[in-house]
């Protein structure tokens, strides 16, 4: 009678067990269901997931950006100065710049060449001014 008893009770158990399963199944359906309703819910009265303000560091709140198109600059608008660009005026020494190849400066500068011709054309009215002043002595 008891091994009758248990066999029975083992039995209720299995189906007891499959019954739980088919139970869950059902309530998984039915919970999804109702989860995305409740999360419809939640999304219509309390305005959904709350977005995240961006936390900017200091030191890139006041960081300069240097990033814009040559179409949003307005400096060649504003003053005619920036129209031409400045080039340096070596008046002093062998008229080089500090860090920048000799030869090369040499080659592609016009300076060098302009201030002979400038010389060499104040020496030229040197000796007709000096000609001119013998020529006007010997009359």
């Amino acid at each position: 009678r008891e091994r009758e008893r248990e066999r029975e009770r083992e039995r209720e158990r299995e189906k007891a067990k499959e019954e739980k399963k088919d139970d869950k199944d059902s309530e998984n359906t039915e919970t999804l269901i109702s989860q995305k309703e409740l999360e419809q819910v939640q999304k219509r009265y309390l305005g959904g997931a709350k977005v995240k303000k961006k936390v900017v560091k200091v030191t890139d709140k006041f960081r300069f950006a240097f990033d814009w198109e040559a179409s949003e600059d307005t400096s060649a608008d504003v003053n005619p100065l920036y129209n031409k660009k400045h080039e340096a005026q070596l008046l002093f020494g062998r008229g080089l710049r500090a860090g920048i190849d000799m030869r090369e400066q040499k080659k592609n500068s016009t300076y060098v060449e302009n201030l002979e011709a400038v010389r060499a054309k104040m020496a030229e009215e040197d000796v007709d001014a000096e000609q001119a002043e013998e020529y006007k002595q010997h009359q």
